[in-house]
């Protein structure tokens, strides 16, 4: 479900990138739906995605003492972080990402146990530590995961 969505919203990223706009209401010129496809699914590999939620049990991964009920950020590959705080979780995840240098935006869908607070602090820290990256909030309303990450 949560695969859905990240490539639902990727989709929808990509579409909106081929429209011109003449004024914001009317549209002029969409490329071709193969054309929209094919460079969708060139771009696809580019995209990181990261994950937080919370821990189920005590155990070690990867290195990483994991605490039942703290929050861990890990990606489809490895546990990168544990922390009781989903935010230094999320940071913590995000800064161990080998190309995060090279990113350009962060699409951050945040789940139903998030604060306006810790989405607010995310947000800053992350503007702090990476100025030229664009950073998005989206209220996904997800109930296992705290906050999901799509960056490209």
């Amino acid at each position: 479900t949560i695969l859905i969505i990240i490539l639902a919203f990727i989709l929808l990223l990509v579409a909106l990138l081929f429209y011109s706009y003449r004024d914001m209401t009317q549209v002029v010129h969409i490329k071709d739906r193969k054309e929209v496809i094919h460079e969708m699914t060139h771009y696809l590999p580019n995209v990181t995605t990261g994950y937080v939620t919370t821990a189920t049990r005590d155990t070690t991964m990867n290195g990483i003492e994991i605490h039942k009920d703290d929050y861990i950020g890990l990606t489809p590959d490895a546990i990168l972080s544990d922390s009781n705080d989903k935010v230094e979780a999320a940071l913590a995840m995000i800064e161990q990402l080998p190309d995060i240098n090279d990113k350009q935006v962060i699409t951050i869908f945040c789940g139903c146990d998030t604060t306006l607070g810790e989405k607010s602090t995310l947000r800053r820290i992350l503007l702090e530590r990476h100025p030229l990256m664009e950073v998005g909030l989206i209220d996904g309303g997800q109930d296992v995961y705290s906050f999901i990450f799509a960056i490209e």
